[in-house]
């Protein structure tokens, strides 16, 4: 059971991780595509303050490379989301066959992935995230109740502090450790949007909206 269980999880972390990136290009395609229509209008550059030569950085080097990048990208992780389904629906119906013939509560695989993170800080999470969840999941005595107060616990991610089922090494200050060994690169966030662009967009360089309430609504 633990080893179905570690591959359904696995494979549940890599759909959502492949889905969170399909989103991300595509939101900032919008990004990009919203910026190139306004700009186009002379009237609006004046109103942006967008002079004559900044302009021309803009049209002629700027725009096309971003462009290029998100011609690039989108297609390849495009086939990865298809991919992961396939893993993922393999996996789910392994777990969901062992389960239904023990008699044992079918659980649902849940993370919360934030997309910007640095990959280097993703690659950590994931390994924590899918042994605490293939842990509880995997379990013959954690009920549905008891897993779903795990989950409300804390907004986001789930540690499973407390629980039974966790040992130091998967406890948070394991993880915090691992990423400080890393470096303070794994703390960081993926630039997707030139400064530039970001500026005349009115969009952080991350992808999201400026606001804070705006960006809780990509999640």
């Amino acid at each position: 059971m633990e080893r179905i269980a570690l591959r359904y999880a696995s494979y549940a972390w890599n759909l959502l991780f492949c889905q969170k990136q399909v989103a991300l290009f595509d939101s900032v395609r919008e990004v990009v595509k919203g910026l190139v229509d306004s700009v186009s209008d002379y009237r609006n550059r004046r109103l942006l303050g967008i002079s004559n030569e900044e302009w021309k950085v803009l049209v002629q080097d700027t725009i096309p490379k971003w462009k290029t990048l998100l011609d690039t990208q989108q297609p390849k992780w495009a086939e990865l989301l298809e991919g992961a389904q396939e893993d993922f629906k393999f996996a789910q119906a392994k777990y969901q066959k062992y389960r239904f013939t023990h008699g044992l509560p079918v659980f649902q695989p849940q993370f919360f992935i934030d997309a910007h993170c640095a990959i280097s800080h993703l690659r950590i999470q994931k390994y924590y995230d899918v042994l605490r969840e293939a842990l509880h999941i995997g379990s013959f005595r954690i009920t549905v109740g008891e897993l779903h107060n795990w989950r409300m616990t804390h907004k986001g991610r789930t540690y499973y502090t407390g629980s039974a089922l966790i040992t130091p090494d998967l406890l948070p200050a394991a993880e915090i450790a691992e990423l400080k060994a890393e470096g303070a690169i794994t703390h960081g966030i993926r630039y997707f949007i030139p400064a530039d662009i970001a500026k005349l967009a009115e969009a952080r360089k991350d992808g999201f909206p400026r606001l804070k309430e705006e960006r809780d609504v990509f999640y």
